[in-house]
């Protein structure tokens, strides 16, 4: 089944996933940068034979992870599979398409079965259907009913250091020391990549997922290039472009020229950065604040001068039909069935997509000449550079965490080291040989069982290997070796007139007691940007009440919001 954005933006996507203590990392690295210490990244990169595992087994331990782990940390390695009969339970999301093939969640997966057998360790699984996950994961916590490990997807309301001091999740630091070799190594030797997995409040609360290399973005907008071909028109780049393309969609009889996503702005916040502001304001499946940083102060979108030129340009758009009448109810879930009909049954002109369903869109549709590609985010002029881009870079993130609930804590750490493991790795990413993918001049490549697969290359990515859910570490090779070429062809394009200078650094988080005060805050903020947005989008509120907006906001403490945003970006810069 086709999605109209995933995991990324993602990644995506979650506001602030990733823990940091970069402020310290910087201090205690001064000295070896200066040497120019090879990370395990670095000498993985140089010699293409040579895994993250053994480059890692080549890197001394930096002081920085001396200060984390200890001194004396030289946890032991361990050999799989182990001889245990103890049992361990999960739980996570699980998209809820796969549940009528796949009942029983995780369990029915190629993935964990070849877990269990390559470890020895029987893992119960639970899978939360993703549409009532966040309801369902928040009455297990408040019955203290939880499993051993909470995996993928589910997010504790004030965040990881909360839950470590609330004793719902452990601190990992030292069971990691004492208990997972691969993962230790990994980390102790790249201060860049440690620092995202260390929470501000000092805790590792998880086996993350590691990425190793910066990249270019993972999510962006799509257009219909056959009609742009039909019509003689060339890519819109700058606002009257888009206006003749918008306009062109319309005539050509599309009901969406523009897919506007329900909160009024699109994700990642494309056409609201050739204003120079933050727009997206979300409250699913998780609360997203239209936050940014300019000249190194944190700012809200909605406040902002530029804010309100993009409102009014969006309500032009809405009275002129370029933006579906009932988008708020129709884009609510652009993960749903509605959105992806929308694209395949040509009634959308441009659109926000995943990189890797552009191609399933094609193959999907049945409308004659169908063609779609990436395409450029719009901007004030042609010389303009927007600074929002979504790189990614080296981080920390998914995975799981071990709860208070867990007795027998040797061995979920076992289980998640494993995963770190060449053999660990390899399955998390691709699957099984033979199966899932084959090696192709050497390199492992993804078969025709997931490329071609009716779940859509990303479900189906679920079943046969994780798609980025699990720890291990990820290779952005993986998902790219089985896309179309419209699909690897889009971070290049999308990153055309980007740069990231006002993207919050995923490594900025707030401590447990800053993210309780800024929720407190934020949740009405919320509730209100949401309103006046949608509203004075369709004109239900007219455009002249915008300072009333501004007024209401400013009065419900949104600098107190700020000031709290501002310590912890500031701690994380080293300011």
């Amino acid at each position: 089944m086709l999605a109209g954005c995933g995991n990324s933006a993602s990644s995506a996507a979650a506001e602030e996933e990733s823990a940091s203590a970069a402020s310290a990392a910087e201090e205690t690295t001064e000295e070896t940068q200066a040497e120019e210490v090879e990370t395990p990244a670095d000498l993985a990169l140089e010699d293409s034979t040579m895994t993250m595992q053994e480059a890692a087994a080549m890197t001394d331990v930096t002081e920085y992870a001396q200060e984390i782990f200890g001194a004396d940390a030289d946890p032991e390695p361990v050999e799989y599979p182990i001889d245990t009969d103890e049992t361990l339970s999960l739980v996570a999301t699980f998209p809820d398409p796969l549940f009528a093939s796949y009942p029983n969640a995780m369990a029915d997966c190629y993935i964990y079965q070849a877990a269990e057998e390559k470890t020895g360790i029987h893992v119960e699984y639970q899978g939360l259907s993703t549409s009532a996950s966040s309801e369902q994961f928040n009455v297990m916590i408040a019955s203290g009913s939880y499993p051993d490990l909470i995996g993928w997807g589910l997010n504790y309301a004030t965040g990881d250091d909360a839950a470590i001091e609330e004793e719902i999740y452990l601190d990992l630091t030292e069971y990691i020391a004492e208990y997972a070799p691969n993962y230790y190594s990994l980390l102790a030797t790249d201060d860049e990549l440690l620092a995202t997995a260390v929470s501000s409040d000092g805790y590792i609360p998880a086996f993350f997922g590691l990425t190793i290399e910066d990249g270019l973005g993972k999510a962006g907008l799509v257009i219909r290039t056959d009609l742009l071909e039909k019509n003689g028109m060339d890519k819109p780049y700058t606002i009257d472009e888009w206006e003749e393309t918008l306009a062109m969609f319309q005539n050509e009889g599309l009901e969406q020229p523009l897919v506007m996503l329900a909160p009024g702005a699109i994700q990642d916040d494309w056409i609201a950065a050739a204003f120079d502001v933050a727009a997206f304001c979300n409250n699913f499946p998780q609360s997203t604040a239209p936050v940014y940083v300019e000249d190194g102060t944190i700012k809200f979108g909605p406040l902002e001068d530029g804010f309100y030129d993009y409102i009014s340009l969006m309500h032009d758009w809405y009275e002129k039909g370029y933006i579906d009448r009932d988008f708020i109810s129709v884009n609510s879930n652009w993960n749903g069935p509605d959105y992806s009909n929308a694209i395949t049954t040509g009634n959308a002109g441009i659109f926000y997509s995943d990189v890797g369903n552009i191609g399933g869109y094609i193959e999907a549709s049945e409308v004659e000449g169908f063609a779609l590609e990436a395409t450029y985010d719009m901007h004030a002029d042609a010389d303009s550079v927007n600074h929002f881009a979504q790189f990614s870079s080296k981080s920390a993130g998914n995975g799981f965490h071990i709860t208070s609930n867990c007795e027998n804590i040797e061995l979920a750490c076992r289980w998640g080291d494993w995963w770190y493991t060449e053999e660990g790795s390899l399955i998390a990413n691709y699957g099984e040989e033979g199966n899932s993918f084959e090696y192709v001049d050497g390199v492992p490549t993804l078969t025709e069982v997931v490329t071609e697969s009716d779940l859509g290359m990303r479900d189906a990515l679920l079943v046969y290997a994780s798609n980025g859910t699990i720890c291990c570490v990820i290779d952005p090779d993986a998902v790219t070796s089985g896309y179309a070429e419209v699909d690897k062809a889009a971070p290049e394009i999308w990153a055309e007139g980007m740069d990231n200078a006002n993207v919050i650094p995923s490594t900025v988080s707030m401590t447990a007691e800053e993210q309780t005060d800024a929720n407190a805050i934020y949740s009405d903020i919320e509730t209100v940007c949401m309103e006046y947005i949608a509203k004075f989008i369709t004109g239900d509120k007219s455009l002249d009440e915008y300072d009333e907006m501004v007024s209401t906001i400013e009065s419900m403490n949104i600098d107190g919001y700020l000031e709290i945003r501002q310590e912890a970006y500031d701690r994380a810069m080293g300011n």
